[in-house]
């Protein structure tokens, strides 16, 4: 924790730093126009930083201990698959949730590799990810109203109905 309060400047392509001690503000701009909506942000165990551009279909990582952040922009496989959240799994790949196509994206974060995962049903989305300590990552499908597991090594998808409903979108 550096002590740092940091804000997606989403729909003004920037993120900002703000130093609460001394009201400091540092403004990153996004390297390509694109990327104007940075979102999810998330800190790997080296202190990177790493977003989601939702409508620019990519994600990106930022190094904080370089005076310009040194941002790294990265397409998205899949054309217009909205990444939006991201978690870390124990081995520390960052996992990226498409809010527009039924997929599920796992980065190597040192190699920037990408693989895509299918989701269970062609018209599948999920809105938020949650990663287990056994590596399972687990997803609400917000069209379909279910609760889906994926199980990384194997690729198979369990799904549950929401108790809410088909239309509960969890």
């Amino acid at each position: 924790d550096d002590g740092y309060i940091w804000v997606s400047g989403n729909g003004n392509a920037t993120i900002i730093r703000l130093d609460p001690a001394t009201e400091e503000m540092k403004i990153y701009p996004m390297p390509d126009p694109t990327a104007r909506d940075p979102h999810t942000m998330v800190f790997d165990t080296d202190g990177i930083m790493w977003f989601s551009s939702q409508f620019g279909n990519m994600i990106g990582r930022l190094d904080p201990s370089v005076d310009d952040g040194d941002i790294q922009l990265m397409a998205m496989p899949v054309e217009n698959s909205r990444p939006y959240s991201l978690k870390f799994d124990p081995n520390g790949d960052l996992w990226v949730n498409c809010r527009n196509s039924p997929c599920l994206y796992r980065v190597d974060t040192d190699t920037m590799d990408v693989r895509t995962y299918a989701m269970a049903h062609p018209s599948s989305w999920a809105r938020r990810l949650a990663i287990t300590s056994d590596g399972m990552v687990w997803y609400g499908d917000t069209v379909r109203g279910t609760i889906a597991r994926l199980n990384p090594e194997t690729e198979e998808v369990t799904e549950w109905p929401s108790p809410s409903g088909a239309n509960s979108e969890p």
